[in-house]
């Protein structure tokens, strides 16, 4: 059988930490799976608020840091970070997985066509590849669909998937 990991995607008003709690134990109840992974919905959050709920709630790695609207590395890395809580002053162990390329990004906000979304990340594998770095992507799932806007577009996520 495959391996794969179930995260939460909170909802806008998660950041309380009873409901974002109650959304985990749900999945957590759906899948049968231990919830310890989440991206925030519209990549929403506040520091360092979101990332004390998140912790608080069981959570250890956090995939939210990255940008909607263009590419690049919104830590400046790219590699996965311990969070450092500033108010408290003590680094926690949860985990914080940077993303550098998220297909609407691509798409939307820089009106790349397929071939020019697969040239542009070409140059920012090369930048992970580098500095040996860690290379994270979001894709969601209507953007393999091939349909709509999305047309052409399953290459792009087969070309960031290999090697």
């Amino acid at each position: 059988s495959m391996k794969f990991e179930v995260g939460v995607h909170p909802g806008y008003d998660s950041v309380e930490k009873e409901e974002l709690k109650s959304e985990i134990k749900i999945l957590a109840n759906i899948t049968g799976k231990e919830i310890i992974s989440g991206r925030q919905h519209f990549l929403k959050f506040r520091l360092p608020e979101t990332y004390e709920s998140l912790y608080a709630a069981g959570i250890r790695k956090e995939y939210s840091m990255g940008y909607s609207d263009e590419t690049g590395f919104r830590a400046g890395i790219a590699f996965p970070f311990n969070w450092f809580n500033l108010e408290k002053e003590i680094e926690t162990d949860l985990e914080i997985i940077p993303f550098c390329i998220m297909d609407v990004a691509l798409q939307h906000f820089q009106n790349l066509n397929p071939e020019e979304a697969i040239q542009h990340s070409l140059e920012i594998k090369k930048a992970v590849n580098d500095c040996n770095g860690f290379f994270s992507f979001v894709f969601h799932n209507e953007s393999l669909s091939e349909t709509n806007q999305w047309v052409g577009w399953r290459p792009v996520f087969e070309f960031l998937l290999s090697e």
